[in-house]
């Protein structure tokens, strides 16, 4: 009876990377989850990964991705986890697509929840939307829509590409910071596969 709710408890896991990366920036966190004992973990690669597309559009690419690991898992609910940029792009698709109706687990890792003042250096329409206070960021902020899904943030205080780094305190979501020293260190500091380990491992509330 253990050994079926520890294999109920890992669903399939979904894993959004960042602004200029691939999905190979998540290797370590997919490579962790492995380890552990998972065994459908899936991270794509948005294209364009540049921040020139909206995060509107970024979303619809998760939403498939997200659909196409359901079925080929054959699990109807899935976890996911956003790192940076990922962690918004995956935050519209549960709040403003379908998502919180089979996302039972979401972890954002530094990402730009409220902002971050670094996207005023680059241009490109999901950067301009990760800037404080754009529009999508206070809709997603003042109109959250979960659903079932359950929420964790965690982030870095001394983050130097999220700033200021409490931008990435998530509202309606369990906040933990982890003090890793750079920005993308998040996707392979040993502290932070451990977080992830244990929220994603958590049994499912009475």
């Amino acid at each position: 009876m253990t050994h079926l709710i520890e294999q109920e408890s890992k669903l399939p896991v979904l894993l959004v990377h960042g602004l200029g990366d691939t999905g190979a920036r998540m290797r370590h966190i997919q490579h962790a989850l492995q380890q552990a004992g998972w065994t459908a973990v899936q991270s794509l690669t948005l294209v364009p990964n540049d921040g020139s597309l909206s995060i509107e559009d970024m979303a619809a690419q998760v939403a498939q991705a997200a659909h196409a690991l359901r079925t080929d898992s054959g699990s109807a609910a899935i976890d996911m986890l956003g790192f940076s940029m990922g962690g918004v792009v995956a935050r519209y698709m549960i709040q403003r697509l379908d998502g919180h109706t089979f996302v039972r687990r979401f972890i954002t890792l530094s990402a730009p929840n409220h902002g971050t003042l670094t996207a005023y250096l680059r241009n490109g329409d999901g950067i301009r939307q990760m800037r404080p206070a754009s529009a999508l960021l206070d809709d997603l902020n003042t109109a959250a829509t979960w659903g079932k899904t359950e929420v964790w943030s965690y982030w870095t205080p001394f983050d130097l590409m999220i700033v200021p780094a409490r931008s990435s305190a998530l509202p309606h979501a369990i906040n933990g910071t982890i003090p890793v020293l750079v920005h993308r260190w998040m996707t392979s500091d040993r502290r932070v596969m451990r977080a992830i380990i244990q929220t994603l491992s958590m049994p499912a509330p009475a």
